[in-house]
């Protein structure tokens, strides 16, 4: 404990570090899904998403699925079914990362609408556009966030320049990088209805009880 400093002190310093560490892991896990987009757009751009995909695809989507924890057999299993479901886990991860990147409406907004958006082609770009914007808002955030402690000392300190705390700071931040805005709203819902047949034949939709469900690593979400 620095001299001077009350054990109050200490403990909020504590976990406005935590809270620093947990940005700056955001933004490291935001940078290494640039490679899952890569492969999702590549596989995105196959004219039939048949079984028998393009073999330069294959191994990159293998190990995609490999990486969410899916046991697919990548030659027998048409790309459809890849994409939608690993397209959902890699939102469903991002997600998380953005928590305070973005704020907690907008995260709740795209997590209701992700099973959706990945029945179909259009939706899916729509979803991987999504996830490439919040990595760089994740990202920015993060840059703010080392440049606020580097400037003040920590995140718990008021800044110096403006006088904001960081939660202060963060709605802000919020207000000045939207992940989407209105109209952009209506176009996802509407997209996260849109069905295309290859979506709905693979082993991971089901009908239960008329309900039809997608299954995203482990967990039913549903897509009627």
């Amino acid at each position: 404990m620095a001299a001077g400093e009350t054990e109050e002190q200490k403990k909020i310093g504590e976990t406005f570090g935590k809270k620093f560490a947990t940005i700056n892991e955001a933004a490291d896990s935001a940078i290494a899904n640039q490679q899952n987009i890569a492969t999702i757009e590549g596989l995105i751009q196959q004219p039939d998403l048949k079984t028998g995909f393009l073999g330069e695809f294959r191994t990159s989507a293998s190990k995609l699925a490999s990486e969410f924890g899916l046991d697919l057999d990548i030659q027998n299993v048409p790309a459809a079914e890849v994409l939608s479901t690993t397209t959902g886990a890699l939102v469903l991860q991002g997600l998380s990362n953005f928590k305070g990147s973005i704020s907690d409406g907008e995260r709740q907004f795209v997590k209701d609408i992700n099973a959706g958006l990945n029945m179909s082609k259009e939706g899916i770009a729509a979803n991987i556009s999504l996830q490439k914007k919040g990595n760089q808002i994740t990202i920015a955030y993060n840059q703010e966030a080392n440049d606020w402690v580097e400037r003040n000392g920590g995140l718990s300190k008021k800044d110096k320049s403006t006088g904001e705390t960081w939660g202060q700071f963060t709605s802000r931040f919020h207000q000045e990088n939207p992940l989407i805005n209105d109209e952009e709203r209506k176009i996802l819902t509407n997209l996260s209805k849109k069905r295309d047949q290859e979506f709905l034949q693979g082993n991971n939709v089901q009908t239960i009880n008329g309900v039809r469900m997608i299954e995203i690593q482990g967990k039913l979400f549903k897509i009627d």
